[in-house]
């Protein structure tokens, strides 16, 4: 047994925003969260030891980019560690305090999302962690799951489903700037274009081709 308490937050979906209404929800979201990690860090010792774990989709960021080998992967990154670093200026408070949080003596674990997938890639974790007190935190990286042995499993999920599950997740291929857009994606960009009227021929050739590529990628890689 341990007396560390571990304290579990996913999906928290901090982005640039899309417009007045969405920048209110996110910086609401963001200013809460960010009064919860300061709590958090508040009397950690020794005699009261502490975890957070982040467990995905904290950040929304670009899931692909245009062109494809190391061109692509290029602009991938840059596109996804440029839109960190626009998230943290629009939203200081809880990047503030998961940095303090790090070095207060309590520990922080960091997982990727489907929506923050690109964080697997070096260089945008290396922003996030820059921004988050670089080598002077705690923080740990998992790229799936966590394991604290005889005590917890942990892991986005997103893996599990059959609309969100990306292909390559740890294996990027070379020739695409991407794991693998997962469906699901298609169909959220689809949806947005339906409710914003405009014409959805691309968005639905799109959100099809997706489905149709994750079901042929399961025919092939599960045995009959």
């Amino acid at each position: 047994m341990t007396d560390e308490e571990i304290f579990i937050v996913s999906d928290l979906h901090l982005g640039d925003g899309e417009g007045e209404a969405a920048d209110r929800i996110v910086g609401d979201r963001a200013r809460h969260f960010a009064s919860f990690v300061r709590w958090l860090a508040e009397n950690v010792g020794p005699a009261t030891p502490r975890r957070l774990v982040l467990l995905g989709d904290t950040l929304d960021l670009p899931t692909h980019a245009s062109g494809s080998g190391v061109d692509g992967i290029r602009r991938w990154e840059g596109a996804a560690a440029a839109a960190v670093e626009r998230i943290a200026d629009a939203h200081p408070a809880p990047f503030d305090a998961l940095s303090s949080f790090a070095v207060s003596g309590a520990r922080l674990e960091l997982l990727a999302g489907n929506h923050d997938v690109a964080l697997q890639l070096p260089p945008v974790r290396q922003v996030l962690l820059d921004r988050l007190g670089g080598d002077r935190g705690a923080v740990g990286w998992h790229p799936w799951s966590l394991h604290l042995r005889g005590l917890l499993w942990a892991e986005h999920g997103s893996q599990h489903h059959d609309l969100h599950a990306i292909p390559e997740w740890l294996s990027p291929p070379a020739s695409r700037s991407t794991w693998g857009l997962p469906p699901g994606r298609a169909i959220e960009a689809l949806s947005v274009v339906a409710a914003r009227g405009r014409g959805p021929s691309r968005q639905l050739a799109a959100a099809s081709v997706a489905v149709a590529t994750d079901v042929l990628a399961s025919a092939f890689a599960r045995p009959a």
